[in-house]
């Protein structure tokens, strides 16, 4: 699907209407990454960290565990609204 992964030290939006998975391929490639020893940041704009946590762990993923060694992070940055 991604033809060897993103470019090493890129940054990347994923985008798309909601129940695309964008969310469950994130947490595969931060799952991947961390698996290999790496370190992640998960920027959420609108989605609760707690929430992220426990649908991946429910998933196997390990967030918990890899947020309690250190090697995750995820930051909630949401997004104002624009609208009057």
């Amino acid at each position: 699907l991604m033809h060897g992964g993103l470019a090493a030290g890129s940054t990347t939006l994923l985008a798309g209407i909601s129940g695309t998975g964008k969310t469950l391929m994130c947490f595969h490639f931060v799952a991947a990454g961390l698996k290999d020893g790496e370190t992640a940041v998960y920027v959420t704009l609108n989605q609760r960290p707690d929430r992220l946590i426990e649908a991946a762990d429910a998933r196997g993923l390990g967030f918990s565990e890899a947020i309690a060694r250190g090697d995750l992070k995820i930051v909630h940055a949401p997004v104002p609204s624009v609208a009057p």
